[in-house]
């Protein structure tokens, strides 16, 4: 039940988050959030990035 009471207070970060552009310091895109790891103790502790193939 505290688990239930803790997901309907909480919000899905999905739409926020996955499937947005990533950059690296020069502005430059390298890739798109795939994914959000969530730790047991309910933090998040990685971003899962695909990165696309660096043509020179």
């Amino acid at each position: 039940m505290t688990e239930l009471k803790a997901v309907a207070a909480g919000w899905s970060v999905k739409k926020q988050v996955v499937g947005k552009t990533v950059y690296n310091e020069k502005m430059e895109k390298i890739g798109t959030v795939e994914d959000i790891i969530v730790t047991p103790e309910r933090s998040v502790s990685y971003a899962i990035v695909g990165a696309a193939a660096r043509q020179v």
